[in-house]
């Protein structure tokens, strides 16, 4: 009867040891494919999410794109004085509709919480 608990025990144990093996395998496995994919690395989570927010503009954003790369390339005509002045013009532009982006985005985080 001895005999036979030990060997029932040392069964449950290798079962346990070829479990726990099994698992150890398995997470280093999925570890490795992780950064290997650049998950852990700081930004992903951030990037992912705003390649989704960006992807929510749909076609829109290749618009956008483009005339951003018309006007960088519309500026390489110029000489570099005026380059300097025009890209500083712009990036003011810029700034005035980031500004308005913001308020917007304030606008509407407001009307939602009073829903």
């Amino acid at each position: 009867m001895k005999i036979k608990a030990a060997r029932a025990g040392d069964s449950v144990t290798d079962l346990v040891d070829s479990t726990l093996d099994r698992m150890v395998n398995a997470v280093q496995s999925r570890a490795k494919e992780l950064y290997k994919s650049g998950a852990l690395e700081p930004g992903y989570a951030a990037a992912r999410k705003d390649s989704a927010d960006i992807a929510r503009l749909g076609s829109r954003v290749t618009g956008l794109a483009i005339e951003f790369e018309d006007a960088i390339t519309m500026v390489c005509d110029h000489s570099y004085p005026e380059q300097v002045k025009i890209l500083t013009g712009y990036k003011k532009l810029l700034e005035e509709q980031i500004n308005v982006i913001d308020s917007r985005i304030h606008f509407v985080k407001r009307l939602r919480n009073n829903i």
